[in-house]
């Protein structure tokens, strides 16, 4: 059965009464009157507090758990951004961004640094902070007002970094070309250890991406929407033989371009012998310019996917789940949405079975039944954790059994069951008694689950204390 509820833990009851009485710990303040004039003439900051001498951990969860109550405002603030932390996160939350970007250089050793969605927060203010970041090591700033000259200052200023999220940000192929130093003239290289490098949605073009390649040789995790674009202008042949230009060490492959030349695909299957990762979304138009399943992606799974863990197929016209599964017996997560057609009919035993993540979205251009897509994808997943089907007409009580029968899925976590027209509240109800780990449960626009069934399986968790999230709606 699902996990029961229980009593939270004594550290966060303590984090919870020290965030509801700060004023009077931290402050010494006896009412909100004697709080706002503190703030107000800014002699709030000649308190030190009791958490100069805490490990970062502390301090770190401190913060969340005031975060999940109220928002993270100046008087917590000035407590808690301290030399010590390790770990600061500015992006969600937070009621007075100013004022963390303000006392954020007292972290000198601060490693990991997250500034998502900050969209108001000027270029200016983002190029004050950088100096003070010599010792990080994770630099999230998607959605955020970077710009190319920013990039710039994090190649000389930050030699440490690791991970960095670009996303739907107004960098261009300049601002790429500054972080590895490629114009530079003095012969150092930037950011050799860099190892992801995220610029989906951005202005960066294959040109860009191509110098971050030749110049970052450590980088494994690289999210350009458009990777294929870079291998039509890279000569396997040439960089093999090679030795300032190795193969490539990416392990994951990204593009949602419609149009992906086939010749691109054997580059990357030559180039990046290590992929764990495959992302092919939008090739579904049927043109002899563009690839289709088995001549464009099945290649290049049977080159590299004795290693692939991931792998991401949206709007093809036809995908065969047996040569997936075979050449790819290590896969973990997998995602099919918009798929016309899944060819084969017979299925074959022993697939699949490292699975833990599946999402297969069915819509009205696939042609087969779902039945037969599902048992060979749930059959013999026994180490299944997080579910997704959507618009599934086959789903229902009698095909659940027979795929229970050999998985009994003892470690699902999480299940969503989206517009199934014979989905029945049996299949609920089983799933909330069986031997497993639901945490979450969704069910939207399935017909036959009403108001009523709802309120009986709403009753039922209760009743039994189990620890499920459960989510419905018509």
């Amino acid at each position: 059965m699902p996990r029961r509820h229980s009593p939270r833990t004594l550290r966060r009851y303590s984090m919870l009464a020290l965030a509801q009485h700060w004023d009077l710990i931290c402050y010494a303040a006896h009412n909100v009157k004697e709080m706002n004039t503190l703030i107000e003439s800014e002699d709030y900051l000649k308190y030190e507090g009791p958490f100069s001498d805490m490990p970062s951990g502390i301090l770190e969860d401190l913060m969340e758990v005031i975060r999940s109550t109220r928002s993270l405002n100046r008087k917590f603030l000035h407590l808690l951004v301290k030399e010590q932390l390790l770990s600061l996160n500015l992006s969600l939350g937070i009621g007075e961004v100013y004022y963390g970007l303000r006392f954020l250089p007292r972290c000198t050793r601060l490693r990991e640094l997250n500034l998502a969605y900050l969209r108001h927060v000027e270029p200016a203010q983002l190029m004050q902070l950088i100096p003070h970041l010599s010792s990080i090591i994770s630099l999230n700033l998607m959605m955020t007002s970077t710009i190319d000259p920013l990039l710039d200052m994090i190649s000389f200023h930050c030699p440490n970094l690791i991970e960095l999220n670009l996303s739907s940000t107004m960098i261009s192929d300049q601002g790429l070309i500054s972080l590895c130093g490629a114009e530079m003239n003095d012969g150092v290289k930037r950011c050799q250890k860099l190892q992801r490098l995220l610029v989906s949605e951005t202005r960066v073009t294959w040109i860009g991406a191509l110098t971050i390649l030749r110049h970052l040789p450590n980088l494994t995790d690289f999210d350009f929407d458009k990777i294929f674009q870079v291998f039509e202008h890279l000569d396997p042949k040439s960089v093999m033989n090679s030795d300032k230009h190795p193969c490539l060490k990416l392990r994951s492959l990204y593009s949602t371009a419609p149009c992906v030349r086939g010749d691109s695909i054997d580059a990357a299957a030559t180039l990046c012998p290590h992929t764990e990762i495959v992302s092919v979304m939008n090739a579904w138009i049927e043109t002899r310019r563009t690839i289709d399943y088995d001549e464009g992606v099945l290649p290049i799974l049977q080159v590299i996917g004795a290693s692939l863990e991931n792998v991401i197929l949206n709007k093809f016209t036809s995908v065969d789940l047996f040569s997936l599964g075979q050449s790819c017996p290590k896969l973990r997560k997998v995602a099919l949405s918009s798929i016309g057609e899944f060819v084969g009919s017979q299925v074959v035993n022993g697939l699949f079975s490292m699975l833990t993540i599946l999402e297969v979205w069915f819509d009205d251009r696939t042609e087969c039944p779902s039945e037969n897509a599902l048992i060979q994808l749930l059959t013999h997943s026994k180490w299944i954790e997080s579910i997704l089907i959507k618009r599934s007409d086959d789903l229902n009580i009698s095909l659940m059994q027979n795929i229970w029968q050999t998985n009994p899925m003892n470690h699902v976590g999480r299940l969503s069951l989206i517009e199934c027209s014979n989905l029945e509240p049996a299949v609920l109800e089983e799933m909330l008694f069986r031997e497993n780990n639901l945490e979450v449960l969704r069910v939207w626009s399935c017909p036959l689950v009403g108001a009523d069934h709802h309120k009986h399986l709403k009753c039922k968790i209760k009743d039994a204390n189990m620890d499920v999230y459960f989510e419905w709606f018509v």
